[in-house]
């Protein structure tokens, strides 16, 4: 998905024939693209948008005002100076993250982890949080949201 997939008239900004309701054509730009193409983060000059086609029919939640301190982290998470975002599920504000040490954990993109807790995320049941589990003892089980340490 890029720019060439909206359609710009009168300050508005339409996908195909579906207008997103909020979204403004000054600034717009289209930060991210997942691998599907269904999923994407947009730019305008309120702030950032989280974008999905459902059925081909758009979903649109507006994530921050923050356009200078956001990032998207990799398909599933993304920060601002305050917030950690799941975008890989409706861009909801993961409650009590820490922007400043939240990573990813390398080894697996089903876990991140940031000074507070552990973040298991499954396709199916969505963001499992851990407040007590070792991080250098972890050990993923399979590829789900379950773990040992």
């Amino acid at each position: 998905m890029n720019l060439t997939d909206f359609i710009f008239k009168d300050q508005m900004v339409f996908h195909e024939d579906f207008l997103l309701k909020g979204v403004s054509s000054e600034g717009f730009d289209v930060l991210f693209t997942d691998n599907s193409g269904i999923k994407a983060i947009l730019k305008d000059a309120k702030g950032i948008w989280w974008f999905y086609l459902f059925r081909n029919k758009p979903k649109l939640k507006f994530l921050t005002k923050d356009t200078t301190h956001f990032s998207v982290i990799n398909d599933d998470y993304a920060k601002d100076q305050k917030s950690v975002y799941l975008i890989a599920k409706d861009g909801v504000v993961i409650p009590n993250s820490d922007p400043d040490t939240f990573q990813v954990i390398e080894e697996t993109p089903y876990y991140a982890k940031d000074r507070n807790f552990l973040y298991a995320l499954d396709s199916v049941s969505g963001l499992f949080i851990y407040g007590h589990a070792d991080f250098d003892t972890l050990v993923p089980i399979s590829r789900s949201a379950y773990i040992t340490d």
